[in-house]
Order: C-alpha cells, then structure tokens, then sequence
C-alpha cells in the first residue's frame, strides 16, 4: 500500500516514531547530517599533520599515563553530569524543536516526491507594531517542479472590512540556503510581492534543502479597545507542494501575557482546527499543525495580548496611510465631485439673468409658425419640427393626405394633395413664410405626389429647407454654449486618464478594470442614444430592441468585467465606474447647456404666455364659439402650437364631449379625414403625433453594404480592525496578515 493509501492515523504515527538523537557524536560526519541539520553548528576536530606519523596510540597512552586519576574522575563525572542534562532538555523540548531530525527521516525514507518537510516561522513582535518575521523552509528537491530554487508570494494587498484597499509594508532582509546567502529576485505580482530565491544558471543538487527568509512586514496587527492580536496567516493558503510540519512561534516584547489564541487548518475559507499550541508562556506562543498540509492548504494563527504592550500608530498616520492606500479612489471621487461642480456652475451661468416676464396670451406671437415654436422650445431642431409643420399645413386647410390602402403593401404609401385654403388659411400662410416654402418644395408644380420614390425625396428636400430656416431664423435667439460643453469633455478625458494613472500607480490586476472602461462607454454611449430617440420622437420597439441586441450587451458586458476584476476590492471599480457615469453628463451637455439670448428669453415669455392658455382653455372663452365647426375650428388651428409645446393632451382635454352629438360625430370625422384617419381628437394628440410620422416623414436613406463584415473582523470584540484583518472564532484558514504560497522554479 503506497503511502497516499494509509489511514490518517497511521501516517500520524510515523511522524512521531522516528526521531532521532540530535546528540549525533560530532567526529561523526554523514551527508545525512550536513544535508538535514546545517543549523546546528558542527564540531571538527582539527588534524595535526604534523603528528600524524609515528605511533598515535602509544603517545595516547603516555598522555593518559600522565594524567592523575583524580583529574580524570572528575572530567569523567562532569561529562556524564552535561551528557545527563542534555538528554534532559532533550526529552522535555516540545515536539517541533526536534522536527529537523524527524522531518530527516520523512524527507529521506517515507516520501519520495518534493515537498516541504518543515516550514518553521518565527514571528518576532516589535514595540512599534512591525514584525520580523524568519522563515525557514526545508524542502526535499528532486527536480521536478525545485529545480533551482523555491519561489515564495506574500500578498501586500488586502481589502478591509469596509471595502477599503489596504497596503501592508514587505521589506526582505536575508535569505540564505543551507545556511549560506543565497541569490533572489522580487518580482511584483498583482497582489503582492514574489521572491524568486536561486540562480537561474545554478542547478539544485537533489536532496535536502534548507532555505531561510527573514523580511520585516508593517500595519499587520489589529488595535481593539481590550486587546491587541496577530491575526496570522502562517504559511499561506497557495503552495503548490505539501507541508509535512508546520510551526510558528509568536515573540512579544516585555514577555507580554498571552490573552487568547486561535488557530485553523485546511485552503482558503477552511475551518479545520488541525494543529495545537505547543507550549504557551509570558511572551511566547508556540503552533504546530497535528496532521500534514496538503497542496494549497495552510496553517493560519491568532495570538491576543493586553493593551500597552504594542505602540498603535498615530491618528494622523492612519488617515494618512488610508488616503495613501486607497489614492485611486480618492481620486475617483474628488474628481466625480469637481466635474459635477463644473456642469452645476456652468449650467447656472447660462441661466436667464433678467427676471421673467410672462402674461398670458390667447394666441401665437405673430409671425412664428410652429415649428418656429418646436424649434425655440427644444432649442434646436429635433425630429418632430417637420411632422408639426405638416400638421399645421393641414389645419390651415392647405394640404390634406391620404393613406392609399391600395398600394400600402410593405410600402405603407402615403399620398398628398395639395388644396386651395380659405380666408384663414391663406392669412396663416402669409404670416409664415417658413410653411410656404415647405408647400413649394413639396409639390412644386404639381398638385399631388404619392411618398415612395420621387415623393420621398421632395418631402427630404422640404425637411432640409424647413431646418436650414430655422437656424437662420431662430438660431440668432439661441446661446449654444458649446465653448462651455467641449471644455466639459477636455475635463473629462483628463479625469479619465488621472483616475487610470492612479489606479495603475497602485497595482493590484488593473488591466480588466481599465478595459472595462470602453465596453461601459460603448453601452452609455447607445444609452443616450436611445433616451435622446424616445424624448424626440417617442417610444420606439424598434429603438428598444436595436439598443438590446446592440447596446445592453457592451454595457453589460462592462459591468460585468468591472464586478469580475473587484470582487474583493469593490470600491476600486469607482476609479472606472465613476467617469462611466459622468459620459451621459458630457454628451448631453452639449443640449442642455444650450440657453437664451435676452432677445430669446423675451420671445420666450410670450411662447410661455399662449402655453398658459393652450394648458388652461378657459372655459367661459371656448363657451363663447357658437357650432361645434367653430370650436374644432379653434381646437384644430392652436393644436399644431400645443403639440409644439408638448401640451397637447391638456388642449385635447378641454374640447373633449364634442363628437357626443350626431353634428358634432360628422365634423369629427371629417377634420380626422383631412389626417388620413388619423385621430387627433379622441386620441392623444402626441401619441397620433408620433403614429403619423411614419407616413409622412422622408424614407431614410439606405446605404447598400458589402456582404463581409470587418473584453474581519477582530477574534473576540468584534470590533473593526485598522491592520489589514483581524482573527473570528467564525474566522478560516487563509485569512489575516501574511500568507501568499509559493513553488519550485
């Protein structure tokens, strides 16, 4: 039965039965000995060449002939007196001082594969709260993965309870082999610090290895309000041999009392409670585990001690140490606040200065059609201008349309007749020399012209002429702002690449928190894109599922990149997610920005003054229209101007109960006959809005493609901790200071 078959207990067994005598006489030398026990110093008799010839036994005997016997009975009593107290000692020296000889003999006859037969820590605590820290390791290579050395990782990064990054000093001092200095590298890892022991053009010899590490290690201790504890992780949970014997000695200053003491066994999160405290006294505390570490597994203490006997650092250090350790963070969010300092202040110096003035008006300022309204009221031109000036062409009884169900098919066709208005039509299209030329460009010289084909391109050439004139006539009104905008991005680019600095100044895997960072910006990017369709032209399916297939999976995507990379240090993804946040900001400001001339803001007070009626509609005046053609003659001529304002559901209101007679149902249906059926009346009048637009709006221009195509608590109070952890009775193996793992190279 191989020796993975035996039974726990039986392996136990043997790492106690063959011990060995560390009273090895010194005159004799085995490799064994030179290999397994380089600590302990070894005593040469020094040869005298010079007397080496004659007869050694004779001069031998003339020497002891010449000794009095007295003399030796009293050397003879002394020897056996020291013989008789060292194996004294030797009896009553707890398990692990004598676990070199016994490791000897599981290195050498119970294993044959490389391990580590001892990892023997000595943890010294120092008055001003740093450790020095000896380890020594003793390792059977057989050059499989020990080939020249052994690589040990200790971790300098940690996440404090409240989610805090926490940056522990590592300073190496010694390392030697088989008693020796021996060559290193340290090499930065993620999360810590390797070091990388052995030459890279020096083979190991196979067998017995004893490497020893010393490194001083700072903020590793937890500071309570009744104690102070070493919340240890001894070996580490990240081995990739087994540890055979694990011990670790815990030294106070001024023989300090031992309050409590914790250990656990087993990988990452265990429980276990394999190991004891060997032996427990005023200023010391002895591990060791009962039963092996297998790979990946590793011994992790607690020790407590009173008040007074650990000088705990300042106030002002530990402020400083947490602005220090979490730099990329503090960045983050004095950023965040500075850049939406910037947007607040910049939006409120674009503010009216003039106190308003706004009287209530019956009808539109003379002269501005509306869409000259929609374009002063959104501050620019945006998708629905054309589609109200259609409308308003139609109230003023100078275009009609027609849906040709005939010819609809996949089409949707759309057909428009030009008519021949009345005495209020031609007066509202003289006022509007915007709407006249929407109408020539349109028809020209025809009277009638369906939407496919030829059609489309009239009503794209009338919607450009309609825009072209609105920025000449309106845009004078408007203070765009966008000095104040691009700026805001130039801040923002800088924001993004001082958080990044940051963030990559201190270490730690950065790189898929940083990629995280166009996936986020591709997904707020369509985000906005999306808000800016629904807010211009309404809800839109197809915008929805465009933005789900194409948009939502980026910005998913990102999110779910920047969770994945900050798992254990969450608030570090406020160095991306912040300025993530801060893009639908700089993108919009482009648009919100935007504010009024005093000329504009004037113009405004009257467009504000007939929305107070269009939201109102007293009711005594609408009594005063004597038929129901009058009232849906008033309804239907301000209706264009409500949708302009985005009050079109509150003038729909006050004329609502007009279609309850038989007169009024026929005048009803003949205004909605003039809309291609449309209902403007019992609908609302924005959602019949939106639902016209797809007939009567130009195609889109389709561009033909090719086919191709071009990511702790304190152990006992329970009390936060200032170190970068602190020991639980609900605590696991792997967790506390120290730590890390290692392996052979």
């Amino acid at each position: 039965m191989s020796h993975s078959d035996a039974p726990r207990g039986a392996r136990r067994l043997r790492f106690t039965r063959h011990a060995r005598s560390l009273t090895t006489p010194a005159a004799v030398e085995t490799p064994r000995r030179r290999r397994l026990l380089p600590w302990l110093e070894r005593r040469e008799t020094p040869v005298d060449n010079s007397r080496s010839s004659g007869r050694p036994d004779a001069q031998h005997d003339s020497a002891r002939r010449s000794t009095p016997i007295f003399i030796r009975t009293v050397l003879g009593i002394l020897a056996t007196v020291v013989a008789t107290v060292m194996a004294a000692l030797l009896l009553s020296t707890p398990a692990s001082a004598q676990l070199s000889s016994q490791t000897g003999d599981l290195v050498t006859r119970q294993y044959t594969g490389e391990l580590i037969g001892v990892f023997d820590s000595t943890i010294d605590v120092q008055r001003d709260g740093d450790l020095l820290v000896t380890e020594r390791l003793l390792v059977n290579a057989q050059g499989q993965q020990i080939r020249r050395g052994i690589l040990r990782d200790f971790p300098t990064l940690y996440r404090a309870k409240d989610g805090l990054r926490v940056e522990v000093g590592f300073e190496v001092l010694d390392v030697k082999r088989d008693n020796r200095p021996e060559p290193y590298e340290l090499e930065k890892l993620s999360n810590g610090v390797r070091i990388r022991i052995g030459s890279a053009d020096r083979m190991l010899a196979p067998g017995a290895h004893i490497f020893e590490i010393r490194y001083r290690t700072t903020r590793q201790l937890g500071f309570y309000a009744d104690h102070d504890e070493l919340y240890w992780n001894v070996t580490g949970t990240g081995w990739t041999l087994p540890i055979v014997s694990a011990i670790a000695r815990v030294h106070l200053p001024d023989n300090a009392a031992i309050l409590r003491t914790n250990f656990y066994t087993g990988p990452q999160g265990a429980t276990d409670k394999n190991a004891r405290v060997v032996e427990s006294k005023p200023g010391s505390v002895t591990f060791e585990n009962t039963r092996p570490l297998g790979r990946e597994e590793g011994l992790t203490i607690a020790v407590s001690w009173p008040k007074g006997i650990v000088q705990p650092p300042p106030l002002w250090l530990g402020v400083y140490y947490q602005l220090r350790d979490n730099l990329a963070l503090l960045v983050a969010v004095v950023g965040f606040v500075l850049m939406v300092a910037y947007y607040v202040v910049a939006y409120a110096r674009t503010r009216r200065k003039s106190r308003p003035n706004i009287v209530p008006l019956y009808e539109p300022p003379d002269g501005i059609s509306a869409p000259g309204v929609r374009y002063l009221a959104r501050k620019g031109n945006d998708s629905k201008a054309f589609v109200i000036g259609i409308i308003e062409l139609i109230s003023l009884r100078a275009l009609r349309i027609e849906r040709d169900e005939s010819r609809r098919g996949s089409n949707k066709e759309t057909r428009f007749f030009l008519l021949d208005p009345d005495e209020e039509g031609k007066r509202g299209l003289e006022r509007s020399t915007l709407l006249r030329t929407m109408l020539h460009k349109m028809f020209g010289e025809t009277r009638t012209f369906y939407r496919s084909q030829a059609g489309s391109t009239r009503l794209r050439d009338a919607k450009v002429t309609l825009e072209s004139s609105l920025n000449s006539l309106y845009s004078p009104y408007i203070a765009e702002n966008n000095k104040r905008a691009r700026r805001g991005v130039w801040w923002w680019l800088l924001y993004i690449v001082v958080c990044i600095a940051a963030l990559a100044d201190q270490g730690g895997g950065v790189g898929g928190t940083i990629m995280s960072l166009p996936f986020l910006a591709v997904g707020m990017v369509t985000l906005i894109a999306v808000y800016a369709s629904f807010l211009n032209s309404g809800f839109r399916w197809s915008v929805l599922i465009g933005f789900i297939i194409f948009g939502l999976p980026f910005l998913l995507g990102g999110i779910g990149v920047l969770v994945v990379e900050n798992i254990n240090t969450p608030l570090r993804a406020l160095s991306v997610a912040l300025p993530a946040l801060l893009l639908p900001v700089v993108v919009r400001a482009f648009r919100f920005l935007r504010g009024y001339t005093e000329e504009g803001h004037e113009i405004m007070d009257s467009l504000n003054g007939f929305k107070q009626y269009l939201t109102l509609a007293e009711q005594p005046r609408l009594e005063a229209l004597g038929t129901v053609d009058e009232k849906l003659r008033v309804y239907e001529r301000y209706l264009p101007y409500a949708m302009a304002l985005d009050v079109g559901d509150k003038w729909a209101a006050a004329f609502a109960g007009l279609s309850a007679t038989v007169a009024g149902l026929a005048a009803v249906q003949a205004m909605q006959g003039m809309y291609g059926g449309y209902d403007f009346y019992d609908n609302n009048p924005d959602r019949a809005l939106s639902a016209i637009s797809g007939d009567v709006a130009p195609r889109p221009v389709v561009v033909s493609s090719s086919s191709g195509s071009p990511g702790s608590s304190s152990s006992w109070s329970g009390s936060d901790s200032s170190s970068s952890g602190g020991s639980s009775d609900s605590g696991s193996s792997g967790d506390g200071g120290g730590g890390g793992g290692g392996s052979g190279w």
